[in-house]
């Protein structure tokens, strides 16, 4: 059976090349920015928090039902040490050694989970800002 010459010619041009013509290096850098991290304090994912929450560490929270049975008693009403300190870290994340953000639909959810060093940390700088 014969082919005539353009139907070789275009079957030649079908048939994938084998050889590699040309090896191009890119030499441009570019600057790659750092994307935010939602395991640490970050002021810029800080500008988009629009909830908190708080977990207390087992110890902590073992410390906190023993003072509030102390104080509940002592005072006779309700004292709930949870929020006051909730809100203590909450305004001062920088402080908290374990935080993470939650991607919400309007912004960031801030969760700090509370340790003992974080309560000290905490106190610490309380004491130095009041003298």
């Amino acid at each position: 059976m014969r082919t005539c010459k353009l139907a070789r010619r275009s079957l030649a041009q079908l048939r994938p090349k084998s050889k590699i013509t040309k090896i191009t290096k890119i030499t441009k850098i570019t600057e790659i920015t750092e994307m935010a991290s939602y395991k640490k304090f970050d002021p810029r994912l800080e500008s988009l928090v629009v909830e908190t929450r708080t977990v207390f560490d087992s110890e902590v929270e073992a410390e906190i039902l023993e003072l509030d049975e102390h104080l509940d008693s002592a005072e006779g009403s309700d004292v709930d040490t949870h929020e006051k300190l909730s809100a203590l870290i909450h305004s001062q994340p920088q402080l908290a050694s374990q935080i993470f953000y939650e991607r919400a639909h309007t912004g960031f959810t801030r969760e700090i989970t509370v340790t003992r060093a974080d309560v000290e940390r905490l106190f610490t700088e309380l004491a130095a800002t009041s003298r």
